[in-house]
């Protein structure tokens, strides 16, 4: 019973596929191990692609073109404004300092009437207006 053997078959296709599909898997390792060798030891490397490209600098002439377009005229922020806003945050920063223990907080409802007028008088004192745009009805409070 020892010699017998426990596949047999009449055709010797299983041995042929078995051969093929041997060497098939030999080669494309081989080729594979050849690609990577190759890979790692070449010193050329292909070109990115420049995803954050430096800004383009202006000649003189495109400057003073841009200088006197309309868009430029249009967005142009005046100076002494910017100056006059720093001025006025740092004066709101020096009166009412940052308190970690309170935050002066307004609901705001647009449908009521002296809402906006209230807030226009008030907001001065205040760190954040909250609108009630969203909100939770007493139902789905209670359970």
């Amino acid at each position: 019973m020892a010699d017998k053997q426990v596949f047999q078959t009449d055709t010797p296709s299983r041995w042929i596929r078995f051969k093929w599909l041997s060497r098939v898997i030999i080669i494309v390792l081989i080729a594979s191990v050849v690609a990577a060798a190759i890979t790692v030891t070449s010193k050329q490397y292909p070109n990115l692609p420049n995803l954050n490209p430096a800004p383009k600098k202006l000649t003189k002439e495109e400057l003073d073109q841009l200088k006197k377009s309309k868009k430029f005229k249009d967005f142009k922020i005046d100076k002494s404004a910017i100056q006059k806003m720093a001025k006025a945050r740092h004066l709101h920063q020096l009166k009412r300092p940052n308190n970690k223990d309170r935050i002066n907080a307004a609901f705001y409802r647009p449908w009521e009437a002296q809402a906006y007028s209230s807030l226009a008088d008030n907001f001065t004192k205040l760190d954040m207006v909250v609108s009630e745009g969203l909100f939770m009805s007493p139902k789905t409070l209670k359970g």
